[in-house]
Order: C-alpha cells, then structure tokens, then sequence
C-alpha cells in the first residue's frame, strides 16, 4: 500500500509538473511565445517566469506533504497491526514521554523498546525522515500573508540549518549577502523534483528497513 501510494505521489508530480516546466523552458530558450524582446524590459517575462517556477515549488510542497502523511500512516498501521488495536488507538498506545519534543521521537522510543528496532542503524537515515516532517509542519504553518512563500521556522532552521529543502540560491548567496551583526534568516522552502524523489526513496528504504527488521523479530519471538 505504501509503494502505490508513493508511486502516485511520483506520477502526480511528473503529469501536473510538465506545463510549468514547459513554459521555463520556453522563456529560457527564447523560445515562442517567450521570444519578444522589449528594450525597455531588461529581463523579459520576468513575471512569467516567477509564476511558473513557484507553481512547481507549491506541486512540490504538496507532494511532500503526501509523502510524510504516507510515512506517517504507515507507522501508524505498523504499531496497529502488531498490537492488534485500531489505529485511532495508536496515539494513546505509543504515549509520549518526558523529554521527546514530538511524535516521531515518541515512535522512535516506542519502537527501540517494543520491537527492538533501532531506527539509527536504517540504511536511511532517521534524521532525513524527521526533516521530512519538519519541512511538512512549515508548508502548512508557517505561510504569510504577503506571498506564497513558506520558510522554515527557528526550530527547524535550528535542527536542519543546511537544510535538503531549503532554497540552493538562498543557501549559497545569504552568508555572503548579509552582515555578521544581523541573525542569520531561515531559508525558503524549495522543494524540486530531485528533492522530491530523493524524499520519496527515503521512506520507502526506510520502511523497508522496518518491515524487515520486525520480520527478524517476529521469528525470534517463535
């Protein structure tokens, strides 16, 4: 069920990505429509351009979001599952403890002491699932009403400060643009199709890694 969603969420973003793409494309290779060229306009559809190329970063953030809700149910069915409970009942089963700031280090602990599953050996590193889902809470809270652009907040600029999902551009011209005296700034979410795909390999190796580990662990118990 996790690889048909995963699969969708790859061919959703390949099929919707195209026109914007096509357009970038277009206005970068001079290319009809976008061939006009207006002297008093130094850099000609401008505009366009920026429309475009933020449609594909709003498909990516959409798509991201899709990807961590999937991880996050597929946990969630695995505790269900193992305990035979519903999942509604998994939060209240996994708990949360003193000292975890969230519900992935709750699944976290919930996992190393019930199944003796260590999510730090994964071939896929925890940390990268957890930027998942950092990246995720800021798409859907931490927007403004000025534009459409979203940053990471201080929490997760703080744990991820070179951050996958953050703006490259950004990342690259900020240290070199901004004065010592002034804080650093989060950066921009920015979530392309690399990016994209390189999210959606990780929970599926990570799940993996999971199914099979708790296959190991099921055949101890017998």
């Amino acid at each position: 069920m996790l690889d048909d969603k995963l699969r969708f969420v790859h061919r959703f973003y390949d099929t919707v990505s195209r026109p914007f793409s096509l357009v970038i494309a277009k206005i970068e290779n001079h290319e009809e429509p976008y061939d006009v060229y207006d002297m008093e306009d130094p850099v000609p559809f401008e505009i366009e351009w920026q429309e475009n190329r933020e449609s594909l970063n709003v498909l990516g953030q959409c798509c991201l979001s899709l990807v961590q809700r999937s991880f996050k149910e597929f946990l969630a069915a695995f505790v269900a599952r193992s305990n035979c409970v519903r999942e509604s009942e998994v939060p209240k089963l996994i708990g949360k403890q003193r000292g975890e700031k969230s519900w992935f280090d709750s699944y976290q602990r919930y996992f190393r002491q019930t199944y003796e599953i260590e999510w730090s050996r994964s071939p896929v590193s925890p940390n990268f699932l957890e930027e998942i889902s950092l990246a995720r809470n800021a798409v859907w809270h931490d927007g403004s009403v000025w534009d459409l652009t979203v940053k990471q907040d201080q929490k997760y600029y703080d744990r991820f400060p070179d951050s996958l999902f953050a703006d490259d551009w950004e990342k690259e011209t900020w240290p070199y643009t901004w004065s010592e005296s002034l804080p650093y700034q989060p950066h921009k979410i920015d979530i392309t199709a690399d990016k994209l795909k390189l999210a959606i390999e990780a929970v599926r190796g990570f799940c993996s890694y999971l199914d099979e580990q708790w296959e190991s662990h099921a055949q101890f118990l017998e």
